[in-house]
């Protein structure tokens, strides 16, 4: 990908983030949820934070790491036959650069878990809002059912909305 690439993408993840969030805020009721919410973010910018300082401060140290755990499994490797044309021979250089890359990509797999993290702790708090939200009118529907104080003909009679038991309607 390019940078600019990198850029669009970033970009559209932080607008369907923001767009998520203020859904999720729109569903939210009560202060213990909205506390909720607060907290799982909070935790989770905490986390990165903590992931981007690690990686800062031990980026050459994984990098060296890496260089060595890529020159250690090609060491028993014998490659006597000469690459094809227009591929890069297996120099120093490109040993480095794939060390950059695989600790570049653990990094943002690591970015991507908190965030997965985050996404499924918000997706359950939401299922908990949706299920408290639905069963608090059940009572009062479940009094209105049984106390239906209309005449035998008129609670048989077809609803607006349509037959309400018993199937389509003989009419």
């Amino acid at each position: 990908m390019t940078q600019d690439e990198t850029t669009i993408v970033k970009a559209l993840d932080e607008v369907f983030h923001q767009a998520t969030m203020d859904y999720v805020m729109g569903q939210l009721r009560r202060p213990e949820d909205f506390t909720r919410v607060r907290e799982i973010t909070q935790q989770a910018a905490t986390e990165r934070a903590a992931l981007e300082k690690d990686f800062q401060d031990n980026f050459a140290e994984r990098v060296e790491a890496e260089r060595l755990r890529l020159l250690e499994t090609t060491k028993g490797r014998p490659f006597n036959h000469p690459a094809p044309p227009g591929m890069p021979r297996n120099t120093g250089y490109s040993i480095e650069q794939t060390a950059r890359r695989n600790v570049l990509l653990s990094h943002e797999g690591d970015l991507q878990r908190v965030d997965w993290s985050t996404n499924r702790a918000i997706s359950d708090l939401m299922h908990q809002v949706r299920s408290r939200d639905a069963r608090q009118g059940d009572a009062t529907r479940a009094f209105n059912e049984v106390n239906d104080r209309r005449s035998g003909e008129d609670r048989r009679a077809q609803s607006p909305t349509g037959p309400t038991r018993g199937g389509p309607s003989r009419n």
